[in-house]
């Protein structure tokens, strides 16, 4: 099955007005007036030969239709239908654009690999008879003719590093955006040919809570303290009830270096296999919440035989931090999405998870949200993850949004999220 490669979107806008706008979308719009000059990646390093140029027509009022035709302008082409390229797409149709359907397409399938060029003019009847020129140039990063600087197409190939800083939504607590979250995120495909890697290092925190479900208990302790070493049965005894609210801030640091495969990869899109390798360290910040809910006082004798009170007033719980390193070994499926102004990227993973534990036995029933209740020091458990990030592409500091639901089958279950701003170093260099 042939790949294809969605190298561009040329927006041709309409309107009353007396002249057209025509621009060219790629990670940034470029306004062409009268020519477009379009640089198709090397096909030897992209290892894609189909190219699907999109044009749409804005502005259009109800009822309103624009026809478009399509000539090739083969005498000032250097590039040869049939040996050097081909339309895949019938130019002798007319797509007609409305307001509904205001989208339409052109396919070229590259043949050559030298460096070339074909001319297509296009011609608009809205709101007046306009003709533009898309000068095409394949298999070169180089303009034969034009601008110094042409609107150029990111290619498959092209290497990113993103740094995210920003905080964490806790939705157990309004929500609220709160503790430190960040990523440095490095990836580069086709490093040998469809080879390529993936690394990152990130810190987040996500939160889990029981409010909604507290679990009530009640203690028992001598009026005055002294009873405990002399009693009576005319000794009194408080009786107190009360609800635990619990609440803890997983704060984990990790990495994880992934080799990946590209199976397809086209300019809205590309899709990866790969091998994931991944280390979490964990802290589990236990924090408690105490709600008396009442008090009364009775005498020693009339307590039950197995309650045995306390000399002075509890403390049911308290602050509690664990920390445990995990390890991830499993396999993924990179995604990626490119629009004009919007990246978004998934990233699914199934596999086995090393998980790290801690057997302790004082109130190891109530701690359902930590790890302490397993009785071995290692759990081997299938998980599954979903990572997640949609990034704005307008500036070098960009905003994003991110997080990741993360599953180890019998043991833990969490989604995080994140906002921040990142700045993409692959832009900075430009």
């Amino acid at each position: 099955m042939k790949k294809t490669i969605l190298i561009g979107i040329i927006t041709l806008l309409s309107s009353y007005a007396k002249s057209q706008n025509l621009f060219f979308v790629a990670n940034d719009e470029t306004l062409i007036k009268d020519t477009l000059y379009i640089n198709l990646p090397k096909v030897a390093i992209t290892g894609q030969n189909i190219n699907r140029l999109f044009f749409k027509a804005k502005s259009l009022q109800p009822g309103q239709q624009m026809t478009l035709k399509f000539n090739v302008d083969e005498a000032n082409s250097t590039a040869t239908q049939s040996l050097d390229y081909k339309y895949l797409t019938d130019m002798s149709a007319s797509p007609k654009l409305t307001k509904k359907d205001s989208i339409c397409y052109v396919d070229i399938k590259t043949i050559t690999n030298k460096s070339t060029m074909t001319i297509l003019n296009i011609t608009s009847d809205v709101p007046k008879s306009k003709t533009y020129t898309i000068i095409i140039n394949f298999n070169t990063p180089l303009l034969i003719v034009g601008p110094k600087k042409p609107a150029q197409m990111p290619d498959t190939s092209k290497w990113t590093v993103k740094i995210v800083t920003g905080g964490n939504f806790d939705f157990f607590s309004g929500p609220v955006f709160k503790n430190f979250a960040g990523e440095i995120n490095a990836f580069r495909p086709n490093i040998y040919k469809k080879w390529g890697i993936q690394f990152s290092l990130f810190n987040f925190h996500y939160f889990q809570t029981d409010s909604g479900s507290s679990y009530r208990s009640q203690d028992y302790y001598f009026l005055k303290s002294q009873d405990y070493y002399n009693t009576t049965d005319s000794s009194k005894v408080v009786r107190r009830n009360y609800a635990v609210n619990r609440k803890v801030d997983y704060n984990i640091w990790g990495a994880y270096i992934d080799p990946m495969f590209q199976v397809y990869a086209d300019q809205l899109s590309q899709v990866y296999l790969s091998l994931h390798i991944e280390g979490l360290l964990t802290t589990e910040i236990y924090t408690p919440k105490i709600n008396y809910l009442s008090r009364d006082t009775i005498l020693h004798k009339y307590l039950p035989k197995n309650i045995s009170p306390a000399d002075d007033p509890p403390v049911p719980y308290s602050y509690r931090s664990e920390s445990f390193h995990d390890f991830y070994l499993g396999a993924g499926v990179p995604l990626k999405f490119s629009f004009s102004r919007l990246m978004l990227s998934a990233y699914p993973i199934f596999g086995v998870a090393f998980i790290q534990t801690n057997n302790n036995p004082d109130n190891a029933a109530l701690d359902y949200y930590l790890r302490y209740n397993l009785t071995t020091t290692t759990a081997y458990k299938p998980y599954f993850v979903t990572k997640f990030q949609i990034l704005t592409t307008v500036a070098p500091v960009d905003i994003a949004l991110g997080g990741e639901y993360r599953v180890v089958i019998g043991n833990l279950r969490y989604l995080t999220t994140y906002l921040g701003a990142a700045i993409s170093l692959d832009k900075l260099k430009k």
